[in-house]
């Protein structure tokens, strides 16, 4: 009796309500940068503190921008 979980199919993105190709661990590219910054769990769903990490995640996507200009 362990976790179901919703069968994922390996070539689209896991994140909920994203229809794009998954390109690395079965996510889409914008949704891997996310989930490597812990917005998005393993499982696809938003971080229970999504809102705190979107605006550290906006504040820091400001910071790369204004590096590479």
């Amino acid at each position: 009796m362990g976790k179901q979980e919703a069968p994922v199919k390996p070539d689209v993105c896991t994140a909920e309500s994203c229809k794009k190709t998954s390109a690395r661990f079965g996510f889409c590219n914008d949704h891997f940068e996310e989930f490597k910054f812990g917005l998005v769990k393993k499982d696809g769903k938003k971080a229970a503190d999504y809102e705190k990490k979107l605006e550290q995640f906006i504040l820091f996507k400001k910071k790369s921008a204004q590096k590479v200009a």
